[in-house]
């Protein structure tokens, strides 16, 4: 594991390591997600199925797997108004403090 702060749910930190994770801020309950589902699949995906089937397996894979880095970030481009920030606060308030969202490219990539 490498020195310094680090994800690390689940693992116990090392000597030179600090375990960053803190937990999920909500609790699984029951109750429909439909109104969510829908966003994604008719406003996000804009109907197609291919594309949702990506934007769930990708969201799901934040919280299966916290600790693991991803290797594709996904990125909603649209005009304004169209709905793309609220897929954002819907993983915001599960993942909390573990989650920032951009609306520059810059602020990920740089000035490149």
């Amino acid at each position: 594991m490498p020195a310094g702060p680090v994800p690390a749910p689940g693992r116990v930190a090392g000597p030179r390591t600090y375990n960053l994770f803190r937990g999920w801020c909500v609790e699984p309950r029951a109750g429909s997600c439909e109104l969510q589902v829908r966003h994604v699949r008719e406003v996000l995906a804009d109907g197609d199925p291919e594309v949702a089937h990506f934007i769930f397996s990708f969201l799901a894979d934040i919280v299966r797997h916290p600790g693991d880095k991803m290797p594709v970030a996904l990125a909603l481009i649209g005009e304004s108004g169209t709905g793309k920030s609220a897929v954002g606060e819907m993983m915001k308030r599960i993942l909390g403090q573990h989650m920032f969202t951009v609306s520059d490219p810059a602020h990920v990539s740089g000035r490149f």
